[in-house]
């Protein structure tokens, strides 16, 4: 029976940008959530549209609906949004289509430097100007920035949307075969060393062997929150870090050093128990709660549920407060106000 079905034209049917499908998710990727749509082609949708809650929603097997980005990309599939960009926008110019093709795909585009700012390089790619964000470009490219205006460079396409005039490139590197092969042979977790070659302000480049590059983002350097880089990182600095991924289109190691080092959290926060009364001090306040900075870096959490009605909180401002919980996994410690008196109390 599997066979005769097999055996089963698939429908042949015309999409056009903007229509409605419904389509049953049969497998999600690294970058991607693959459907079928019962045609010859699959659909997929790019999880960078998506925000995280909702990739972790979606299962394989469910049904789901979306619109039509792009009838057909240059490898065949249907381009897809759970976002309705299609329907009574203007219509595409020509110059965009042969990246509405690309997406999702290995192609490399040549684009010249025409400006730079604060957060990276403007490119001029085909008559159509786009963006390179200083974190897809590579440690060297990063030092000469200024440099790179009037030179031509190989791109990868990250991110298009033709309604919102909007084309992210990533700077795609040229390697040799001994470098290539380098690369190959680290993996996740591994351990590597190198000299920082560069600060910046999201993050740090490092050299490593071969002529690879390590990068290690803010959020990475310490367990810590960073305000400043160069006060944790200087040039010239000897590093050891962990591999968290490879990128092969810089021929980019992304490094943690935070998790090489111990987490000063899990020590602390055996000091702390339920119902312990602390004093901490008022870091930030914001429409969910108010965070409090406690001690080495630790930080503690009162949402807004469980504030005390009419009570104004600033920051700088010191206060008893209760530990209400110890979270491990999200190292943050909840906390509810220090009641002194018994008023609004109502006993049963």
């Amino acid at each position: 029976m599997e066979e005769l079905l097999s055996q089963q034209p698939t429908k042949t049917i015309k999409l056009n940008r903007g229509d409605k499908v419904t389509g049953e998710v049969i497998a999600k990727t690294l970058q991607e959530i693959v459907l079928d749509l019962g045609t010859k082609s699959e659909g997929v949708i790019n999880k960078r549209d998506l925000p995280e809650s909702t990739i972790e929603s979606i299962k394989v097997g469910d049904k789901i609906e979306s619109y039509v980005l792009y009838p057909e990309s240059e490898s065949g599939q249907v381009i897809l949004s759970l976002q309705n960009r299609g329907q009574g926008r203007q219509q595409i110019n020509p110059k965009w289509i042969k990246f509405m093709n690309a997406v999702n795909t290995e192609h490399t585009f040549r684009g010249k430097g025409v400006d730079v700012n604060k957060g990276g390089l403007v490119v001029e790619v085909s008559g159509v100007r786009g963006f390179v964000p200083s974190s897809q470009l590579s440690g060297e490219s990063v030092l000469h920035l200024g440099e790179l205006v009037g030179k031509q460079l190989n791109l990868k396409l990250v991110e298009v949307d033709p309604n919102a005039n909007k084309l992210i490139f990533s700077e795609r590197k040229n390697f040799t075969d001994e470098q290539k092969q380098a690369l190959s042979k680290i993996k996740v977790g591994d351990k590597v060393q190198g000299p920082i070659q560069s600060v910046s302000s999201y993050g740090a480049f490092a050299s490593l062997q071969d002529g690879l590059e390590g990068f290690i983002h803010i959020s990475q350097a310490s367990w810590e929150k960073v305000e400043d880089l160069s006060s944790k990182l200087s040039v010239g600095e000897e590093i050891e870090g962990e591999v968290l991924s490879v990128d092969e289109n810089l021929g980019r190691v992304n490094l943690s050093l935070k998790n090489l080092q111990e987490d000063p959290f899990e020590k602390v926060a055996a000091d702390y128990q339920p119902d312990d009364v602390i004093k901490a001090t008022v870091s930030k306040v914001s429409d969910n709660g108010v965070f409090f900075s406690l001690q080495d870096g630790v930080e503690g959490f009162m949402p807004k549920e469980s504030m005390e009605a009419g009570k104004t909180y600033e920051v700088g401002q010191s206060m008893n407060v209760l530990i209400d919980k110890v979270d491990l996994n999200r190292r943050r410690i909840l906390l509810a106000p220090f009641l002194t008196s018994t008023s609004g109390l109502i006993y049963k």
